[in-house]
């Protein structure tokens, strides 16, 4: 049974399960590529960190907190918005 409406969250197994089981998602990518790791369709946004050494798949890295905060809450917030006002989310 489908209890969720919206799931947040990084690159991870949690939000491909919510997406193969029709759940909307909002995702969001600093050293991953969301091109690659996001779930794909009209039910799914991601927000992928927008500095240029971004999808370097390294796991530490002399930028951790700028790349962290380059992900905000108001993007994650915009991806939300644009899926309520399309009707992805119930």
């Amino acid at each position: 049974v489908k209890k969720t409406d919206l799931l947040i969250g990084g690159d991870s197994w949690p939000v491909q399960m919510a997406a193969a089981v029709g759940t909307p998602t909002v995702s969001f990518y600093r050293s991953t590529d969301s091109r690659h790791n996001a779930p794909r369709g009209p039910m799914h946004r991601a927000v992928q960190s927008p500095l240029s050494c971004a999808r370097c798949l390294n796991p530490e890295c002399k930028r951790d907190q700028e790349c962290r905060e380059s992900v905000t809450v108001a993007g994650i917030f915009t991806a939300c918005n644009e899926l309520l006002q399309e009707g992805s989310v119930a």
